[in-house]
């Protein structure tokens, strides 16, 4: 190992020296360091205080790694208890559930071997029985056996017309209600020693896509044919319900709104390049058909009556379908509006 010189960059052989001695440069003479770190030799204390450093540390690692190895044997453990006992919940479980379904099966067999020893059940007595008392209870109008819209509203026509505190008018009123379509408007007027009944009801209350001023038909042909069927079916239903007895004439009248224009012509579906803008429409009469007393006392059962058989024995009183037009509207939903006034009759 050599020392080199600041001075002339020479090199000298490092060499220990004696008490007193100073290093000098072989080439110039000049004074060298004599410090031991300037030339790269560490002193003994420092590799002992890395050695206990390091002895230190692992003793640390030890004590971690043990540590962590301990929590792992815990978690280990405290796992497999919590399965030991989940599995026998689990089989404990299965066990109640064997015996709940073997004491449901004993019930079940000792119930079937009592109904095999009952001789009103073998000979029918107990189900003729049942029967006779649920048709009585059907004969009460027991709503227990009211499940569907139909049947509930019925039930409560069936109802009105057994009410004795009301008059034969409000009875019809009510009845005639529950028979037509939503919203509809009602008049009774006494005729003779009957009732004339008129209904006007809105075609959107029947069908969804006639509501508003939309309609689904291309033609007003189309159109004049599903107002006679709606007519003819709310007829049928109101009678159905009402009975013939006391009414004098019934006549049904078909609304839907309208928008009017300068001409009334064969209805032609417009061009849609030339749709023009939406106008203020109006609820207004289209069809109208009507059944006095002798057609309608024809018919023993109105609610099985056919559409056809309906429609042989009513007469058509208004038909304003020929003087339709229909065309296309440009018309935001947003802006999209009731129409104005009340059903005709």
């Amino acid at each position: 190992m050599s020392v080199i010189c600041s001075k002339c960059g020479g090199q000298t052989a490092h060499r220990r020296l004696a008490a007193g001695e100073v290093r000098r440069c072989d080439l110039c003479f000049a004074l060298l360091a004599t410090s031991d770190e300037s030339i790269g030799v560490r002193r003994g204390p420092a590799w002992k205080f890395l050695l206990v450093w390091g002895l230190l540390c692992a003793g640390a690692a030890t004590v971690d790694l043990q540590r962590r190895a301990t929590h792992l044997n815990g978690a280990i453990q405290r796992s497999s208890s919590t399965r030991e006992v989940s599995e026998s919940q689990r089989a404990a479980s299965k066990e109640k559930l064997r015996l709940s379904h073997l004491d449901r099966l004993r019930a079940l067999e000792l119930s079937h071997r009592s109904k095999m020893q009952d001789p009103a059940l073998l000979s029918g007595d107990s189900a003729e029985k049942a029967r006779a008392e649920e048709w009585a209870a059907r004969l009460r109008r027991d709503r227990a056996f009211a499940k569907t819209a139909l049947e509930l509203n019925l039930l409560a026509m069936e109802l009105v017309a057994r009410d004795d505190t009301l008059t034969v008018a409000q009875s019809l009123f009510q009845v005639a209600s529950l028979a037509s379509p939503p919203r509809s408007r009602i008049e009774i007027v006494p005729e003779g020693k009957r009732f004339k009944i008129r209904i006007a009801f809105d075609m959107g209350a029947v069908s969804w896509e006639e509501a508003g001023g939309n309609t689904k038909h291309s033609s007003t042909d189309a159109l004049r044919v599903e107002a006679e069927q709606m007519t003819v079916r709310v007829i049928r239903d109101v009678l159905a319900a009402c009975g013939s007895g006391d009414i004098e004439r019934l006549s049904v009248s078909c609304n839907r709104p309208l928008q009017p224009t300068e001409q009334a012509i064969e209805a032609v579906p417009a061009d849609p390049a030339r749709a023009s803008k939406p106008r203020p429409s109006r609820m207004t009469l289209i069809f109208r058909a009507g059944i006095d007393q002798a057609s309608a006392a024809g018919v023993a059962d109105w609610r099985s009556a056919s559409m056809a058989q309906v429609g042989r024995g009513m007469v058509v009183e208004y038909d304003r379908t020929r003087r339709l037009r229909l065309s296309y509207v440009l018309e935001e939903p947003q802006i999209a509006t009731e129409p104005e006034g009340e059903l005709e009759f």
